[in-house]
């Protein structure tokens, strides 16, 4: 189950729910977002170049998150995991793939997010 700010994605509902599966894009994008996030190009700051946002600096997301999280979970997840015991030397984040470490940063900008709006809910 998937659980997006005040949004609530609930696998349980959409499995047999057609309506539910297609407002969601559990089976594909969605004819309308759901959901807006900042945008994971240019990390929200609307740059007029930017072939996601065209400027905006949102996303629109139209794909189920839980579907989306299992496809990049693993990989966000293992590059989470190692970052604070990556040593600056040859053999460490240095020679790490790109990815590696933008998904570990990426990752890290939103675990942080998501705490921070839940002290912010306090």
């Amino acid at each position: 189950m998937a659980s997006c700010g005040d949004l609530n994605v609930t696998c349980r509902l959409c499995w047999n729910d057609p309506k539910y599966r297609a407002d969601w894009g559990c089976d594909g994008p969605a004819a309308a977002p759901f959901m807006e996030i900042d945008c994971t190009s240019c990390n929200g700051m609307g740059d007029p170049d930017c072939s996601v946002c065209s400027g905006t600096g949102r996303e629109d997301i139209r794909d189920c998150p839980n579907r989306c999280a299992r496809q990049l979970g693993d990989p966000f997840l293992t590059a989470y995991r190692a970052w604070p015991d990556l040593p600056p030397v040859p053999g460490g984040l240095n020679q790490q793939a790109n990815i590696f470490v933008e998904a570990s940063q990426y990752l890290k900008v939103k675990i942080d997010e998501v705490l921070d709006a839940k002290e912010r809910k306090k």
